[in-house]
């Protein structure tokens, strides 16, 4: 059996959102963070949060206690999309894609939906972390993860349950399964 949930590239550079949300102002940190994932460091002036990293931007509802009211959210939400938009390396377009909640998620209302969901073109790797000072660089890793290429495969005689147990991992296998074996 194999299984891949992304396809797989080369990497031409690693992508920092929140370094690039700080250079634009929309971010600000109150102290060196301890660590990569050190969230504490966002100050209250920060507008857009990064919620799932490297993927989604949300726009907190309120700054020292003032609302954040609807037209001017969606005001930050379009800049910060439009400014993405833009964003290049060595002269190539970053992103393939960035949806706001309303195209992937229509009609929904949660907090728990992100504002912008970004989507970068292969060999971009999308980041999120509070110590880095630059928007790009290489840090260790040479591939990067691709939205397409995903897939499934297992041999006709390997019952689905039975392969996972023989691979050692630990999946529920019971998503891939139409039949009883």
């Amino acid at each position: 059996m194999v299984l891949a949930d992304h396809g797989f590239t080369e990497l031409k550079t690693e992508v920092c959102l929140n370094t690039w949300l700080k250079e634009q102002g929309f971010l600000s940190l109150t102290h060196a963070p301890e660590n990569e994932w050190d969230a504490t460091v966002i100050g209250p002036k920060a507008e857009p949060l990064p919620w799932t990293p490297a993927v989604s931007i949300s726009i907190r509802k309120s700054f020292h206690g003032d609302a954040l009211r609807l037209p001017k959210k969606k005001r930050l939400v379009q800049t910060i999309k439009n400014k993405l938009t833009g964003l290049t390396f060595q002269g190539e377009q970053v992103m393939e894609h960035i949806y706001t909640a309303d195209e992937l998620y229509p009609g929904t209302e949660s907090d728990d939906v992100p504002d912008l969901i970004c989507e970068s073109r292969p060999s971009f790797d999308l980041k999120a972390k509070f110590d880095r000072d630059k928007v790009f660089g290489l840090h260790g890793r040479t591939g990067a993860h691709t939205v397409d290429g995903a897939i499934f495969t297992t041999a006709k005689a390997c019952i689905p349950r039975e392969c996972a147990t023989q691979a050692a991992v630990s999946l529920n296998i019971s998503t891939f399964r139409t039949t009883d074996p």
